[in-house]
């Protein structure tokens, strides 16, 4: 018999256990709910219908759940969200040699609301308050928006930089794999630099619900530029410092 089952409310406790297992990790199958928890799939798939009813649980359209509303102990102190970024962004600077961004869901799309530079000369074009629309070119940022936003849109067909630098056109299945691949990774990085010779790898940031996405801008170099995906390791580790400092 399992602890919940002397509870006066059974099934509340239960789903209760369910929203706290939501949390941990952003997104879980059915299946992948029910092996960690001692119930039978079947109730489990009760339960999470009825905390969707009633807004605490959404299911996404590749059949997997998240957590809408998260616990948090009652009077718990947050810290300032503005103070946790700029001492996070500002390591991530000197860490990368790159501009570091960060970036939240909109209706209209991923909006960049805070940036710090390298010392060096800045040649990232974008500014604070530029905004990334949703379904035009799928960078790491728009990827991670796409995949995690409650704003988001179902992905459409979008644009993409080659290694070339030209900029052609994604369907939306293959916008749907990018997504999907960065849902997984919880991080996402430009396969190419843009016009403007930036390429952008970034990390989805979790307290423990959606936040938005730190990202790291680095400009072309002559030599051996970075490999994006080196820049995924701090960017996660970065996000899991913010979710420790924020939650």
């Amino acid at each position: 018999m399992s602890a919940s089952a002397l509870l006066p409310a059974p099934a509340l406790a239960r789903g209760v256990e369910i929203l706290r297992l939501l949390e941990r990790e952003p997104e879980r199958t059915l299946e992948g709910i029910a092996a960690h928890l001692p119930y039978p799939k079947p109730s489990i798939f009760r339960l999470l219908q009825t905390l969707a009813q009633i807004g605490l649980v959404e299911k996404t359209p590749e059949a997997r759940y998240r957590a809408l509303q998260v616990l948090r102990p009652a009077g718990v102190a947050r810290r300032d969200l503005a103070q946790a970024l700029e001492e996070v962004m500002e390591g991530l600077v000197g860490e990368t040699g790159c501009t570091v961004e960060w970036f939240e869901s909109t209706q209209e799309g991923m909006l960049l609301r805070r940036q710090r530079h390298p010392a060096q000369e800045v040649r990232v074009v974008a500014r604070p308050g530029f905004l990334r629309v949703w379904n035009d070119e799928a960078d790491a940022v728009a990827l991670l928006g796409l995949a995690f936003a409650p704003e988001a849109p179902e992905p459409g067909a979008m644009g993409a930089y080659r290694a070339d630098g030209v900029k052609g056109p994604l369907s939306a299945r293959q916008v749907r794999g990018r997504v999907a691949a960065a849902r997984t990774a919880q991080a996402a990085s430009d396969p190419a630099f843009n016009t403007n010779g930036i390429r952008r790898s970034a990390a989805a940031v979790f307290c423990p619900d959606w936040a938005g996405v730190l990202a790291a801008a680095c400009p072309y170099r002559f030599g051996s530029p970075p490999a994006p995906s080196s820049l995924e390791i701090p960017l996660r580790t970065a996000a899991g410092r913010l979710r420790r400092m924020l939650c």
